[in-house]
Formats: C-alpha cells, sequence, structure tokens
C-alpha cells in the first residue's frame, strides 16, 4: 500500500502562481511542478477577519463549507456542533446560543444569538454546490462575502481567501485540500496525462509486480 501512495503522489503535481502563501503549499516541494497545470491566486481576497460573531462560507472545489467565528477562534464540523452544544444554555457576554434541528436533518445547526431575531443555519458535514460557482468563475476557492467581487444567483463572492487564516486546516488536511484542487484544475483544463505505464497500473490498484509480470 505504501508504494502505491508513492506513485499516485508523484502524479499530482501543479504550479502555484501567488502573492502569499497558505498551508497547503509546501506539497509541491513534495509532489513536484508542472508548468502546464497552475494554480494562478494573484487574485487574491484580502483576509477580513470578523470582530465580532459571524457566520463564515467557503465554496472550495464544488463543496460548501460552513463556519462559525466566535471569540478570536473559527468552528466548523463537529467542532462546531460541540461548540453549539456546550454553549446552548449558557450566557456569556451578552451572548445565548440554542441549538435547534429541523426534522431529520441533524447535519444542520441553527444558532440564534441573543437579541436576534434570526436564526443562522450552519451545515456540519459540506454540501454540494449545486449553482457550480467555482466552475463559473474558473476558480476552486471562494469564500461568500457581503462586499464580495463577483455576484452569483444573489450571493456575493470573492476569490482564494487565505484559508490559513480562516483556519481551514481543522477541517481539510493539507493532502486533501491540494488533491481538491489539482482534481478541479484537471478537469478544467484539458491535460495530458505523462505518467508511465507502471504508474498508471499502479494508480488504478493493481499490484504491478504480480498481476502484469509472468511470475512462472
Amino acid at each position: 500500500m505504501k508504494i502505491i501512495c508513492v506513485f499516485l503522489y508523484k502524479s499530482i503535481k501543479m504550479k502555484i502562481i501567488s502573492k502569499y502563501k497558505d498551508y497547503y503549499d509546501y506539497l509541491t516541494g513534495i509532489y513536484g511542478i508542472d508548468d502546464k497545470l497552475i494554480l494562478d491566486r494573484t487574485e487574491f481576497y484580502n483576509s477580513n477577519i470578523p470582530i465580532f460573531d459571524k457566520k463564515i462560507t467557503f465554496i472550495i472545489c464544488g463543496l460548501i463549507i460552513d463556519g462559525l467565528f466566535h471569540d478570536g477562534k473559527f468552528y466548523y464540523g463537529e467542532i462546531l456542533r460541540t461548540f453549539v452544544e456546550r454553549r446552548k444554555s449558557e450566557r456569556r457576554n451578552n451572548y445565548h446560543y440554542k441549538l435547534l434541528y429541523f426534522g431529520a436533518d441533524t447535519n444542520t445547526v441553527y444558532i440564534k444569538t441573543y437579541g436576534c431575531k434570526n436564526s443562522l443555519a450552519f451545515s456540519i458535514k459540506p454540501i454540494i454546490d449545486k449553482s457550480k460557482f467555482n466552475e463559473n468563475l474558473d476558480c476552486p476557492i471562494l469564500i461568500v462575502d457581503n462586499l464580495g467581487d463577483y455576484e452569483l444567483s444573489g450571493i456575493r463572492v470573492s476569490k482564494f481567501p487565505i484559508l490559513k487564516d480562516y483556519n481551514i486546516q481543522s477541517i481539510l488536511k493539507p493532502n486533501d485540500i491540494y488533491q481538491m484542487i489539482y482534481d478541479f484544475l484537471s478537469r478544467s483544463k484539458d491535460i495530458v496525462n505523462n505518467q508511465t505505464d507502471k504508474e498508471k497500473i499502479i494508480g488504478k490498484g493493481f499490484d504491478y509486480k504480480h498481476s502484469f509480470r509472468n511470475t512462472k
């Protein structure tokens, strides 16, 4: 299994053009650079970290990921669920958190803060972006923002937020986001597969040594 992983990683190559470093960039030094597959981040969103509680939403390679900024920290996924459950009956700094589940959808947390009429809905698990925001803007990483540079379907978004500033690494590991971006760029561009026959065979999960050689 370790040999299979090595060959798979060798095929995940791309070039990153950027004015900043993000938490997955170091992987180009491991997987290598492909001048034909370029992640161009020259147009990027200058991270505007909120001061007060705020819902943060990313659209990454076809997935919508919700998070909550509270007291200087970002919460996503199950960590967000735990945070809300622990504070649903507490009163801290004039905020009252309530946890509600609507119907059978236990993957959505509805948060209502003290003095706020409307609840905010947070998806615990990433959901599929049926509007295809990433494809429409040809950008694998977007952030939803009221002052966004682009408006699609009534939603304003901006390109390439600096993910490490939002602690996205707590929910998407470097290898995961790197693979997602690579797959997105490969689908959107006509990329020639430069793998050797041996790498292609191993990449499909076969044992090259025993399955494709006469061992009599």
